[in-house]
């Protein structure tokens, strides 16, 4: 009878371990899922530092197409109606532009060049304005000062949009690399702890077979003893 009873014990054990074992591989199989979501997140945060440079850049060539424009104008009055429609039109590009560069996400660095880079776009068109205002007013001299001071704000809004992409692309690797890194390491920890439990189970019922299967074993021994007519064996 003692031999039944730690029957049942190790039975019982046997089933408590595969409970605990398959609740070790659920957590593991959810912790492994959240480590490829947040893989997801890093990889959206890279993009979106990517249509960042991408909008700085398309700054960029909004107001060097504007200043060619004006130039032209410049040295050709009939010129002028084109210049004006250009800077309308390259007015709403580079809007949309600055619309996709968010301040305040990242660095300071980079969220004082976005910021000087949307207070020196309005500078720069406000002298476009009056430059083609004033050719079409015949003020040479005004023309040519706002001419120069348009120079000026091109060449400062084109080290900013350059200076912005730079740090833009050295932020995504950088937080790529950390992000990839931090993937890594906890992929492969929640792939030990899979592993930790899968062996702790097949171990643990390993173990309580064997406990279940020798007593099993040494009844049918004692029990064809006693079919052959050994009544002096026992069970215990």
């Amino acid at each position: 009878m003692q031999v039944l009873h730690d029957m049942r014990v190790m039975t019982k054990l046997m089933l408590a371990a595969a409970l605990m074992c398959a609740i070790v591989l659920a957590v593991g199989l959810v912790g492994l899922t959240e480590v490829s979501d947040m893989r997801d997140v890093a990889d959206e945060m890279y993009h979106h530092e990517l249509l960042g440079v991408a909008a700085a850049q398309e700054v960029d060539i909004g107001i060097l197409k504007i200043l060619t424009a004006v130039e032209r104008a410049v040295g050709n009055r009939d010129a002028i109606a084109a210049a004006r429609t250009a800077l309308e039109t390259h007015r709403r590009g580079i809007q949309e532009s600055l619309n996709e560069l968010e301040v305040g996400n990242g660095t300071h660095a980079v969220e004082s060049e976005e910021k000087e880079l949307r207070n020196e776009v309005p500078n720069f068109l406000g002298f476009a304005e009056s430059l083609l205002t004033k050719l079409e007013k015949g003020d040479a001299e005004g023309a040519a000062a706002d001419e120069h001071e348009l120079i000026k704000h091109e060449e400062n809004l084109d080290r900013l949009a350059h200076e912005l992409s730079a740090h833009r692309i050295e932020r995504a690797r950088r937080e790529d690399e950390q992000a990839g890194a931090i993937y890594a390491q906890s992929r492969q920890f929640m792939f030990l702890f899979i592993a930790a439990a899968l062996l702790f189970g097949f171990g643990t019922a390993y173990i309580v077979s064997r406990s279940i299967s020798n007593p099993l074993g040494r009844s049918v021994d004692v029990l064809n003893d006693v079919a052959a007519g050994d009544l002096t064996v026992s069970l215990d």
